[in-house]
């Protein structure tokens, strides 16, 4: 079953950056995505945590519903990832990721003085 959710675009240095989040009032988990998807591929991981987080499913920017990378841009998806959470005002959030959103997770918590030691999932969606 899925779970509702709303859809917002969020100000990122002038760039739109979409996310979908569930409903608020929990603790917040942030999901990002690998390489070829968007933030709604974690729909069945989000079916299971629901009753326990706030998730947020951002589309990193160049996939989705976010802004498009222009040629000879250069882009830090895990500074964009603190970003998103810095500018929502996300209190020690869990974050995970999958292929290309565990990396980005792995450069936010591992270099991001702001998320260093901050506790971080690696996950492999396959069914």
């Amino acid at each position: 079953m899925l779970v509702p959710w709303q859809e917002f675009d969020f100000d990122l240095n002038g760039s739109p950056m979409h996310y979908a989040q569930t409903e608020a009032g929990k603790p917040a988990f942030v999901l990002a995505h690998g390489y070829s998807d968007n933030g709604m591929c974690w729909q069945r991981v989000a079916a299971a945590l629901d009753h326990a987080y706030t998730l947020y499913l951002p589309d990193a920017r160049g996939h989705g519903r976010s802004a498009r990378i222009e040629p000879g841009e250069v882009v830090d998806a895990a500074a964009d990832l603190a970003g998103l959470i810095c500018g929502l005002k996300l209190e020690r959030p869990l974050v995970g990721g999958h292929s290309m959103g565990a990396s980005t997770t792995a450069n936010l918590v591992g270099g991001d003085c702001l998320f260093v030691g901050a506790k971080a999932a690696h996950v492999d969606i396959a069914a």
